[in-house]
């Protein structure tokens, strides 16, 4: 069985050398996002989410023990909430541009890559939203909601 485990070790590994310092730092100036020199700068930030997430999206208050580091989950959040949505758009298509100039388009480390976001979101059960998407168990869908 193939899981997904071999690959979320070897991130937590590279994390450091897949999250370029720099690059986060040119494309939060080009954005106009201003931080101060702290503790919880974009970069670090950066890490400790994607660090969160990798871990099966640990409770913020023990991400400081994962990342040998001291800092509050309220300072944490404060610092995630700042960084603006465009950032890590322009990341994922960094990243996605990367992988089209090498030779191997499409892959990492010899493995198909698939871009998926996680995120869900929930709606009503409506007659609408059932015509459009169709009733559970497969039936098709119409020609979309009406406006």
């Amino acid at each position: 069985m193939v899981t997904i485990l071999p690959a979320l070790k070897r991130i937590r590994k590279d994390l450091v050398k897949l999250l370029d310092r720099a690059a986060v730092e040119r494309i939060c100036r080009e954005l106009g996002y201003e931080w101060r020199a702290r503790q919880l700068d974009p970069h670090t930030t950066l890490h400790l989410f994607i660090l969160q997430v990798v871990n099966q999206n640990t409770a913020m208050t023990h991400l400081p023990h994962l990342a040998g580091a001291q800092f509050s989950a309220s300072a944490y959040c404060q610092a995630r909430q700042r960084l603006p949505v465009e950032l890590f758009e322009r990341l994922a298509d960094s990243f996605t541009q990367g992988l089209k100039r090498s030779g191997d388009a499409g892959a990492w480390h010899g493995h198909r890559v698939t871009l998926a976001d996680g995120t869900g979101y929930s709606m009503s059960d409506t007659a609408e939203l059932r015509s459009y998407f169709g009733q559970p168990g497969g039936q098709n869908r119409s020609s979309g909601p009406s406006k």
